[in-house]
């Protein structure tokens, strides 16, 4: 294997009418060779129209890599901000990071 290949932001959002989404994808270790990525976006098909809507949220995943290892984060949130009305994008998900404080301690879930 050549590398490991990952996504670089978890969480993004991005106007209705912006038209495009760039979900960033990097490789890390080995550079030899080409790698080909199979991603997949699941949702439905987002339409911009003259209606108020909350924000519609898709997911970008990186599924299979050629000559490279898929490592972690292999997905993506994208949150696509209504253009008539704009609302914030929904709460993020649970931080990936532990609160537990040190061994015999205790540890808050918030």
């Amino acid at each position: 294997m050549s590398g490991n290949i990952f996504i670089a932001v978890t969480v993004t959002s991005v106007q209705k009418t912006a038209g495009i989404v760039l979900v960033e994808i990097r490789r890390s270790g080995g550079f030899d060779g080409d790698v080909t990525i199979l991603h997949g976006v699941t949702g439905d098909t987002i339409l911009n129209d003259s209606l108020t809507e909350a924000t519609e949220v898709t997911a970008f995943a990186l599924i299979i890599a050629s000559v490279a290892s898929l490592s972690a984060p292999r997905t993506s949130r994208i949150s696509i901000l209504d253009d008539e009305e704009p609302s914030p994008p929904p709460p993020t998900e649970p931080p990936l990071t532990s609160l537990y404080d040190a061994p015999g301690r205790s540890w808050s879930a918030g």
